[in-house]
Order: C-alpha cells, then sequence, then structure tokens
C-alpha cells in the first residue's frame, strides 16, 4: 500500500519499489501512483510487453533516454501533495488538443484488414487523468482518415508530470478491441503543429512505416480565447469532486437522506459539465479549422476529395516527424 506521506520522505531519502512476489504471471501495477509520489526507483518486470512498461518506456525518452529523469520542482515544495489539488500552485496550466487526422500501414498479426480506431490516453496525477477515443475506420489499415469525433482537449493542471499515450486498436467482428500498436510520449516533449507518430509494438519496438497523423496545439488556457469556459468547466469539477467526497462521508455515516440529495446535485452538475465540454469541443473545432499547407498556400482538407487528402496526408506522413 502507498503511504500518501511518502513524497515528504522521498524528498530526502531514496527509495525502490517493485512487484509482489505473489506475481507469478509476470504482471506488473501501475507505476504512475510510485513516480507521483516521488518514488525514485519503480522496478518492473520487463518481460511482459503491458502498459506499464508502455508508461515506463515513455517516462524515460526524454534526456537524451539516458534512464534517468529530473523530478519537477514542486515535487521538492513542502507543500506538495499529489492527491490534493489545492496544493499545486504557481504551476502553469496546460490546454493540449490533439486532433487524429490520419494513419498508415497499420497491420494485424493475422490475415485480414484491420478496422482501427485510436485512443488517447493522459496520465499523471489523478486530476490529469483523461481518455479520448475516435471512431472506428472500417476495412481500411493502409491510409485510414478520421473526419469526425477525432479531436480530444485534455487540461492538465501539472503537464510536467504527465504522459500522453496513443494507443491504435482493431475493432473486430464481435466489436471488441485488439491491440495494434502505440506510443509514449511526456507531454512536455509534444510540440505544436503537425505531428508524425511513430507507432511501436508491446515491447515499445519500432513498427515498420506505421505511423499516425496529428495535429497538436499547446496553450494556457487562462489566456486562450476560451477561459472562460475553462474556469466554468474547473469549477464544475471541483464541484463534482466535493459533491463525491461528501457522498462517500454521508454513507458511512449512515445518513442516506442527504446522500440521495446530494445525488441529485451530482447528477446535475455531471450533466451541466458535459454541456459545457460539448461547447467548449464545438467551440475549439470553429476557432481551429484544420489546414494542410502544400507549397505557399493553405488547403482546407474539410473540402478535399478521399484521393486528394490521402496524397496530401502521405506526404507529410513522410516528411514531419515528431520533435523532442
Amino acid at each position: 500500500m502507498i503511504d500518501l506521506n511518502s513524497d515528504t520522505y522521498n524528498r530526502i531519502q531514496l527509495s525502490r519499489c517493485y512487484p509482489k512476489g505473489a506475481r507469478v504471471d509476470s504482471s506488473n501495477y501501475d507505476p504512475m501512483p510510485m513516480w507521483n509520489v516521488g518514488c525514485q526507483m519503480v522496478a518492473l518486470n520487463y518481460q511482459t510487453p503491458d502498459r506499464s512498461m508502455q508508461l515506463n518506456e515513455g517516462r524515460f525518452l526524454n534526456n537524451g533516454k539516458c534512464g534517468y529523469v529530473l523530478q519537477p520542482d514542486i515535487m521538492r515544495r513542502p507543500e506538495f501533495d499529489p492527491c490534493n489539488k489545492q496544493s499545486i500552485r504557481d504551476v502553469e496550466p496546460l490546454t493540449l488538443s490533439v486532433k487524429i487526422i490520419g494513419a498508415r500501414h497499420l497491420v494485424k498479426s493475422g490475415k485480414g484488414i484491420i478496422s482501427p480506431f485510436v485512443e488517447i490516453e493522459i496520465t499523471g496525477l489523478d486530476n490529469d487523468k483523461s481518455k479520448f477515443k475516435t471512431t472506428t475506420s472500417p476495412s481500411n489499415g493502409l491510409n485510414p482518415i478520421w473526419k469526425d469525433n477525432n479531436s480530444g482537449i485534455f487540461d492538465l493542471i501539472c503537464p510536467e508530470m504527465a504522459l500522453i499515450r496513443f494507443v491504435v486498436y482493431d475493432e473486430d467482428t464481435f466489436g471488441e478491441p485488439n491491440f495494434v500498436g502505440q506510443a509514449t510520449y511526456p507531454v512536455t516533449c509534444l510540440k505544436s503543429g503537425y505531428r508524425s507518430v511513430p507507432l511501436k509494438n508491446g515491447f515499445s519496438e519500432e513498427m515498420e512505416m506505421a505511423a499516425l497523423l496529428i495535429h497538436v496545439d499547446k496553450r494556457n488556457p487562462k489566456e486562450s480565447d476560451d477561459s472562460d469556459i475553462y474556469s466554468c468547466i474547473q469549477d464544475l469539477r471541483d464541484r463534482k469532486d466535493d459533491l463525491v467526497t461528501n457522498i462517500n462521508e454521508l454513507r458511512r455515516t449512515g445518513n442516506m437522506e442527504r446522500v440521495s440529495r446530494l445525488e441529485e446535485d451530482l447528477r446535475e452538475t455531471e450533466q451541466s459539465l458535459l454541456q459545457k465540454s460539448a461547447e467548449r469541443r464545438q467551440r475549439n473545432k470553429r476557432g481551429h479549422k484544420i489546414k494542410e499547407k502544400q507549397g505557399d498556400g493553405f488547403i482546407d482538407m474539410d473540402h478535399l476529395h478521399g484521393e486528394t487528402k490521402c496524397k496530401i496526408i502521405k506526404a507529410h506522413l513522410l516528411k514531419i516527424s515528431l520533435e523532442f
């Protein structure tokens, strides 16, 4: 069990954690809670190609892939508590908008053509965790393109501790997801603009020619055009967290009458949060039209025919790389 006060301990001591010996199947635990409280050495079962190992590979891509990364300054402050949002002070927040445009050379291990979809996961502090999933592109692993429901907006209160993970799945006949490839990076390593994301297999080995084409927009939400709706969403999230905490405490004391009232407030708050989030996505879609640069001009991707669009996407996948 993780001691929530161990972040204080780890400011003056070195600690190492490792998988319990009872994990006879060589499974791994989630390393993020350990990193969040300042554990310096988080050992994992390297022979297991799972999400935990992929996060570990992504975590140490920074600093020239030397195997060491410096903890953020905020982790060395006496008031820092990874479980308390209010302790995250004097850190510039980040709104990260990621649009999945297309992909290339997505193959499955067996025979057949895949029907891919992409999941974007942000992991870090508990308040920053979020996921987004695109629609499925049916029977197209060569050069799938996503036009609808392909943009995710993520609000991060501590981007220095966050990782972003792209995972491509194949939706089979029964609607079940099957892993195809992934790519994991520190959020601070991403740059704004059009980026090609090389995909890797479960062992974080590069997959030949497989890549995603994405558009990244990074901005300070307090200084952007949607700062008003951002503040409203943050207030709703704080209210939701407070309501959940109060409901859990009241359930322990047996005050079920008040629990019912708070649950109604919670449903209304969640509904308002969904509405504001949808409004923000629409505003973001109107304000950031995806355009591809070709020569000296710009081409609006939404008005191109499929074949022409595929050629432009292929050209960009060949010449744009993810920069660190």
